[in-house]
């Protein structure tokens, strides 16, 4: 849960430290920050994919949805499908000019 603003961009940020503390509470077991991949710290709402290292060359997938406070995994999954229709819809082209008029 993470305080954010209208666009959606963090009031901070989700470290590794703190997906591997939440992460630990729902599976049960320790999970060491170091062994999750996060180049950077997550600045902005969204379902990301991330890659958690159990040893050598043995790895696992797993989502993290960072939500604002009071949000659930649907309200994340129904943002993404909102960003990705608004970026799948074509832009309007602009009329070239001296388009649309008539010649005396």
């Amino acid at each position: 849960m993470a305080n954010a603003g209208e666009t959606d961009r963090l009031y901070g940020s989700v470290t590794s430290a703190e997906i591997a503390e939440r992460l630990s509470s729902e599976v049960g077991f320790e999970v060491d920050r170091r062994r999750i991949e996060l180049e950077h710290p997550l600045r902005e709402l969204g379902i990301f994919d991330l890659t958690l290292r159990l040893m050598a060359e043995v790895s696992a997938t797993f989502q993290v949805a960072v939500v604002r406070e009071g949000e659930n995994w649907a309200a994340a999954e129904a943002r993404r499908a909102a960003k990705a229709a608004a970026a799948a819809k074509p832009a309007q082209p602009a009329q070239a000019a001296g388009e649309g008029q008539q010649n005396a």
